[in-house]
């Protein structure tokens, strides 16, 4: 049986886990909080994140990266909404950024990648969420329609260094006529 136990610092023969010593990482112990799968963990781990002050992005990334790694390729019934759980776990001014980070792999999930960047609020992160996997028309749909020049010329930059010349033709063809 899993347990807490509020004495030592890392899981012992009985696999408990001990939250309060000074020993081991919190966030890794956030981790296998998570991994429990038994309780709903996140209040636990909310109240870990705050009593040893850890940043949110420490504590919350390694959980969504443990959940798509088991669930890749799943049914998005079983870990979007656990994922949405993580989402509203984080600071509001810092969600994007995870979720950025989540997409990083995710090349061959598209229909996970897609799911990912829908929830994103700001288009420029999801502008670098198509670009980082790769789906460098898909950001230069998402920057032209918001008229992000300075986006443009990045993206452009990217297209020349990988290859894509059919995006980077729009890419210049869009600067050509929107100069600044």
């Amino acid at each position: 049986s899993s347990g807490i136990n509020a004495e030592y610092g890392e899981r012992d023969n009985n696999r408990n886990i001990h939250v309060f010593s000074s020993q081991g990482n919190k966030a890794d112990i956030a981790l296998q909080l998570y991994q429990l799968h038994n309780v709903d963990s996140l209040p636990v781990i909310r109240l870990l994140r705050e009593t040893f002050s850890l940043p949110a992005m420490d504590v919350y990334l390694p959980l969504g990266r443990y959940l798509l790694q088991a669930h890749t390729g799943g049914n998005s019934t079983l870990w979007f909404p656990k994922l949405l759980k993580i989402h509203a776990e984080m600071p509001p001014d810092q969600t994007d950024e995870m979720l950025l980070e989540l997409c990083q792999g995710l090349q061959k999930e598209q229909k996970i990648l897609e799911k990912i960047i829908a929830i994103m609020g700001d288009n420029r992160t999801k502008m670098r969420a198509h670009a980082s996997v790769g789906n460098y028309k898909k950001a230069y749909i998402i920057a032209a329609n918001q008229k992000y020049r300075s986006e443009i010329v990045w993206l452009q930059g990217e297209c020349e260094r990988v290859g894509d010349t059919q995006t980077r033709e729009f890419c210049k063809k869009y600067l050509e006529h929107n100069p600044q």
